[in-house]
């Protein structure tokens, strides 16, 4: 992991930001071990690649994450908007079932 910054958990599943590879690592199960491998990585394709993407399902810097009952919800900071999951993602690099995005419009200059 590179500069993991968010963690999150429902009980079952542990999640974790890790920001700088740009990708969220999830394990099924609470880890019981150092270095234990996570079982899906969303925002990537792989466990090997970390290029940012602006593009659903890729994540650029992710920090913050919420599980809220069943659905999994990842702040991806760079890319100015929240991927929500339905469910826990069972597949790497799985899309978000909805993507919230930030529409920022630039200060309007009025001649007065």
């Amino acid at each position: 992991m590179n500069l993991p910054t968010g963690v999150a958990s429902d009980g079952v599943h542990l999640a974790v930001a890790d920001t700088f590879n740009n990708r969220v690592l999830i394990w099924n199960s609470l880890p019981t071990q150092n270095s234990q491998p996570a079982s899906v990585v969303v925002g990537q394709t792989d466990f090997q690649r970390s290029p940012s993407s602006p593009t659903q399902p890729g994540t650029c810097a992710s920090r913050r994450l919420v599980w809220q009952g069943r659905q999994f919800y990842v702040a991806d900071t760079q890319n100015s908007r929240v991927l929500i999951w339905k469910s826990v993602p069972t597949q790497n690099n799985q899309p978000a079932d909805v993507v919230r995005a930030s529409r920022i419009s630039p200060p309007s200059s009025k001649s007065t």
